[in-house]
């Protein structure tokens, strides 16, 4: 066990829990989620309030679009027609 446990120092890792994995000897690389994230996909827990920004940011401008593009826009399309009718 002395030598697995040098392993793992060694490579910043620690031994899965599962019962079932007699077997085999599962490493894992990572001790949290976020330093995978991390390391693979460049997403760190800082920024999570700036994430959440803009995810905001996307949803309000949806609402205004489709508020737009459903009712605005085609009343104000009539109410030209209608105008240059008249005259």
């Amino acid at each position: 066990m002395r030598q697995v446990h040098g392993y793992l120092h060694a490579i910043r890792g620690q031994l899965s829990h599962e019962p079932r994995s007699c077997r085999r000897l599962p490493v894992l690389s990572y001790t949290t989620t976020d330093q995978y994230m991390f390391s693979r996909l460049n997403i760190a827990y800082d920024n999570h309030w700036h994430n959440l920004g803009i995810v905001f940011g996307f949803v309000a401008f949806n609402i205004i679009a489709i508020f737009w593009f459903t009712i605005s826009c085609p009343f104000a399309l009539l109410v030209c027609l209608l105008l240059l009718g008249r005259s």
